[in-house]
């Protein structure tokens, strides 16, 4: 259900965290507290904070307990800059052009995903390199990467990304990410 600020789903902010409705959900690994917690993103009044069995739970008290005006939004936690990611346009769903993450092409929005590193994974030319998910620094490259593209249900989508490395011998802007948080499935 979609919380007052357009947010289909909680925004993950790190393992294990999420922003939701103004509020921040946080799950605990202690065998003697609640599961998870949530309390409201506000710095100027009591923290107002809830305990949950489930996530479930959590969210659907966020839902029912916004905070309409809260101090940080989740690109405030994010932050850093954008990159952008050549998908395709599959319905409802954004996927991965070639290869999987955990056995499937479709990537979440709001939601950060690990690419599978294999050392000496071969390019399409016989060149190795460690392998992570291709992004690109900026929007005018991505644009120009996008027109060597024949297909017309591809799109460039805002991603941010952590662990990059410039991908040797590309002719683009091109990095590799260990982990992407695509921002949004808007094409752009």
């Amino acid at each position: 259900m979609q919380d007052i600020f357009g947010n289909n789903t909680p925004v993950s902010l790190d393992i294990d965290e999420w922003w939701y409705n103004g509020r921040i959900i946080q799950k605990q690994d202690h065998p003697i507290l609640s599961k998870y917690i949530s309390f409201a993103d506000y710095d100027d009044v009591p923290c107002n904070t809830a305990t949950h069995s489930t996530k479930a739970e959590a969210v659907k008290y966020c839902l029912d307990n916004p905070c309409s005006t809260p101090t940080r939004h989740p690109h405030d936690y994010l932050g850093g800059k954008r990159y952008y990611k050549i998908v395709q346009e599959d319905g409802a769903n954004i996927k991965l052009l070639f290869h999987g993450i955990d056995g499937t092409k479709v990537l979440p929005v709001n939601k950060w995903v690990r690419a599978k590193k294999v050392e000496n994974a071969m390019d399409g030319v016989g060149t190795s390199y460690t392998s992570g998910i291709h992004i690109i620094d900026g929007l005018d490259e991505a644009r120009k990467y996008l027109s060597r593209f024949r297909r017309n249900d591809r799109i460039i989508v805002e991603c941010i990304a952590r662990g990059l490395r410039k991908k040797e011998k590309s002719r683009s802007a091109v990095y590799l990410a260990d982990e992407i948080l695509i921002t949004n499935n808007m094409a752009l």
